[in-house]
């Protein structure tokens, strides 16, 4: 036989129930508030990390583009002064060019020899030190082939059995290059 508690003991039991149930109610509430918060904080860190991963790669990328000018400051400063001393290159190689048609009995003169050795040997020192500075000249030849990149036409020639169409007539000028890029293109004739 099952006894029955007092009806006081009933109503205090119940009272006990209502108030753990409201405890749990509110605890519930509580922990649905927390891992709300918890769940908000989680997704703000995550934006958090994706904002500065975006800002260290920005900041990377603005370190490579700088060293990348800085280089290219370093390595073409020297053009517009390059290309004035190219231009020192063809004098002093007109005047090498000039003096073959001096006279042997002339050129025995010693000191017209020393004024050709010195000029020669200018050309060649100032030459070396364009290249040591990454200035170098462009190998272009009667009969090679016309390249609208490293060459700049000055006039059209007849084509020849030795010069076909397309192809390098004459020279006027050198080219030179400053790293691999045109500092000046070759002034040729090109046949058609």
């Amino acid at each position: 036989m099952i006894r029955r508690p007092p009806r006081s003991t009933l109503s205090s039991s119940s009272a006990a129930s209502d108030v753990y149930k409201r405890q749990v109610s509110t605890q519930s509430t509580g922990i649905a508030k927390l891992e709300k918060e918890l769940k908000e904080a989680n997704e703000r860190i995550a934006d958090l990390k994706k904002d500065y991963l975006y800002s260290m790669a920005e900041a990377d990328n603005a370190r490579r583009i700088g060293r990348e000018d800085t280089e290219k400051a370093r390595s073409f400063g020297v053009s517009s002064f390059g290309k004035d001393m190219v231009e020192v290159v063809d004098v002093l190689e007109r005047a090498v060019e000039s003096f073959a048609s001096v006279p042997e009995d002339i050129m025995q003169n010693k000191k017209i020899a020393s004024i050709v050795t010195g000029v020669k040997m200018s050309e060649n020192v100032l030459l070396k030190n364009l290249a040591r500075h990454g200035i170098e000249k462009v190998e272009c030849e009667v009969g090679s082939a016309f390249d609208p990149n490293v060459h700049d036409a000055l006039f059209k020639a007849p084509a020849t059995e030795k010069v076909p169409s397309d192809h390098i007539s004459s020279v006027v000028k050198p080219g030179y290059k400053i790293k691999g890029r045109v500092l000046r293109a070759a002034q040729v004739g090109v046949a058609e």
